[in-house]
């Protein structure tokens, strides 16, 4: 029994809790295509939506998980099984990451490298997936997702400081990646 007019004490914010950290392979948009590599996490977090963070990596060979985002999440939740962490009526919170990309390991494109982490939450209209045709199969699907660019401390309250990379000064002289641009020119690979 708490005496009268002292205040309840505030209840302690529990850290979300980590309940599969895997690489996860899936099938890129052809048949042809090598399996695409990425790296799932998944956060229960107590009485508020689960979050699912996706990681396309480095060394993904094949259709990135941006632009299969809408087969990857319900082939997830397929794969992973719907257990206690996901309802239709809380879908979860859905994050990519593209990790830092050093122009050598572009695999071919030619966008601008990435100095530091990039999240992006992808929502849907719909969770209630659908069968489609991608690449000569039957894939699940939620539609086109929305994206939504999302700052390092956003990410950082969804799944703990320990989760999200602190980003790093760049390494060397600040122009030094002109040099890769220069050989990239010199061997033909871009204008």
């Amino acid at each position: 029994m708490r005496p009268e007019g002292l205040p309840m004490p505030e209840p302690k914010e529990r850290p979300p809790l980590k309940i599969h950290d895997a690489p996860y392979t899936y099938r890129g948009y052809y048949d042809a295509e090598p399996a695409g590599l990425s790296q799932v996490r998944l956060f229960s977090r107590p009485f508020e939506r689960p979050v699912i963070v996706i990681t396309d990596l480095p060394e993904n060979p094949t259709t990135s998980v941006t632009n299969l985002m809408e087969t990857l999440v319900p082939e997830l939740i397929r794969d992973l099984g719907k257990t206690a962490w996901f309802e239709e009526a809380q879908p979860p919170i859905v994050i990519e990451h593209l990790p830092p990309l050093h122009p050598r390991d572009q695999r071919g494109r030619l966008s601008e490298y990435r100095r530091t982490d990039e999240y992006s939450e992808a929502t849907f209209t719909n969770w209630r997936p659908k069968t489609i045709w991608i690449g000569g199969r039957e894939r699940l699907s939620l539609g086109e997702p929305n994206w939504r660019y999302m700052r390092r401390e956003e990410v950082v309250k969804l799944i703990g400081e320990d989760e999200v990379p602190v980003p790093q000064p760049p390494q060397g002289r600040p122009d030094a990646h002109l040099e890769d641009h220069e050989d990239w020119q010199q061997r033909g690979d871009i204008d």
